[in-house]
């Protein structure tokens, strides 16, 4: 397939995460270019518990 010829490096993309509680806590991930948005279930340590992440923007 197309994807084994791409480099590793081009494959992954960094996007920084936002939490959906709008606490302000942020964080980067990596992950797969063509991925669809990341929607995470993580622990927001500023709001002291569980909450979604949702994706913000392409880092790179």
């Amino acid at each position: 397939s197309f994807l084994s010829y791409i480099p590793c490096d081009f494959r992954y993309i960094l996007v920084k995460m936002k939490s959906a509680a709008e606490t302000g806590y942020c964080f980067n991930i990596r992950r797969l270019r063509l991925q669809e948005k990341l929607v995470l279930l993580r622990y927001d340590p500023i709001g002291k518990r569980t909450s979604l992440q949702l994706t913000l923007k392409s880092l790179i």
